[in-house]
């Protein structure tokens, strides 16, 4: 079913910017999506949180789910801008979604209304305490409603290895110094941060880990060098770049 909704998606983003990023990402979609599940019932509610350029929204109403999007800058056109004509994935197939700063910890959403919240790769964009939006996604959650969520590996190890030599691990400096907040890693995250803080907001976790999940259209060198990595990480797991976590509300 996931296969499918990423293969139905596909020609709607084919001569838009968001064609390569859309096929460069098909296997972190898919892990996404298989973190989140299907929905458990016809109609069940999902807020994509964090969710520009509405990709994982899409393919959540592919895969069944009533879909809200929520971003600080939904209607931002999309980047990298490679020349190829904009488009508003949002407008174009109809899902509503709120203008909305998610490290406020402000949801305009009411009490228990949505069966799941998918955060996917934007905890570690937020800028100050990420407590309060883990809080809103618990009150925004039905009892037994799910959230599903990935982020950077802080501990990963290249980012030890970038330590190793020198390297800042976060966003290069003129990257840092000339784009705006939230656009770079403002925070990242070990697991045991990220479940403590599922924790805190009132959350079960279910449950978590670590994984590697790669772009696709690499050189050889680069594919070369990830096989290396991957190998490694293999054999001592907390390397690994991705963490999740799934956790429901009691």
């Amino acid at each position: 079913m996931i296969e499918e909704a990423l293969n139905r998606l596909a020609p709607a983003l084919k001569n838009t910017q968001h064609e390569a990023f859309f096929a460069g990402n098909r296997k972190r979609y898919m892990f996404a999506l298989r973190l989140i599940g299907a929905p458990p019932s016809p109609g069940s509610r999902l807020l994509d949180a964090g969710a520009s350029p509405g990709h994982l929204s899409a393919l959540c109403r592919e895969i069944g789910w009533d879909v809200s999007a929520a971003d600080r800058h939904p209607g931002e056109q999309f980047p990298p801008k490679t020349g190829a004509p904009p488009l508003d994935l949002f407008s174009s197939i109809g899902i509503p979604v709120a203008e909305v700063d998610l490290a406020q910890g402000s949801l305009p959403f009411a009490d228990a209304s949505f069966d799941a919240v998918l955060f996917n790769e934007t905890l570690e964009h937020l800028i100050g305490s990420p407590l309060p939006a883990m809080k809103e996604f618990a009150r925004i959650l039905k009892p037994g409603g799910r959230l599903a969520l990935t982020t950077p590996n802080v501990a990963s190890l290249r980012n030890r290895l970038s330590f190793l030599f020198g390297r800042n691990i976060y966003t290069a400096l003129d990257v840092a110094i000339n784009v705006r907040p939230y656009k770079c890693h403002n925070r990242e995250y070990t697991l045991n941060e990220v479940r403590e803080l599922a924790e805190r907001a009132g959350l079960k976790v279910e449950r978590a880990g670590l994984a590697n999940i790669g772009q696709a259209g690499l050189s050889p060198l680069k594919s070369a060098l990830r096989s290396v990595y991957y190998c490694a990480t293999y054999l001592w797991p907390p390397g690994r770049s991705l963490l999740f976590l799934v956790a429901s509300k009691p």
